[in-house]
């Protein structure tokens, strides 16, 4: 039971995390209630999550910030940030050889749509249906959605959309 408890609690955060740093859309963190000294005082007494993001170079210094004001609304979760390679040929090869030799040490990963399908076929990424129902993907547009689905399930939540 504990275990399922903290999966779900970790799958929340990585979730509540994902969107934050995104930027796409506003979400408000359910808490305890009462003021922030009361919402402080209960977090301090749960333990503290940690939860490690992997991410291209951050050209434009944003991470920091963006990690800092996400673990200043929810104390309970420390991010440790690491920063992959510009090139995202670099990048893939750096999860791809991670995540073959079964390494656990990212648990939310910027990865290019394009590596969707491969990923998850390999099993090296989890589902996010249950973090990110079907009601959310209406504020996307309709073809991120689908680069970011495979066999049904979605397995990451759209933060940059190009084209070219």
């Amino acid at each position: 039971m504990l275990k399922k408890t903290r999966e779900a609690a970790m799958g929340i955060a990585v979730m509540v995390l994902v969107v934050f740093i995104a930027g796409t859309c506003a979400v408000k963190v359910h808490s305890a209630g009462g003021n922030d000294n009361h919402r402080a005082a209960v977090a301090a007494a749960r333990p503290v999550e940690t939860i490690t993001l992997a991410t291209g170079k951050d050209i434009n210094h944003i991470y920091p910030m963006l990690i800092g004001e996400f673990m200043k609304k929810n104390p309970d979760i420390k991010v440790i940030y690491s920063e992959l390679p510009f090139s995202t040929d670099d990048q893939h090869n750096i999860l791809a050889t991670k995540f073959s030799a079964e390494d656990t040490g990212y648990d939310v990963v910027s990865l290019d749509q394009v590596w969707t399908a491969e990923f998850a076929e390999a099993g090296w990424l989890e589902p996010l249906n249950r973090y990110f129902p079907r009601q959310q993907w209406k504020n996307y547009f309709d073809w991120a959605i689908k680069a970011v689905t495979y066999k049904d399930n979605i397995y990451a939540v759209p933060k940059v959309v190009d084209a070219g």
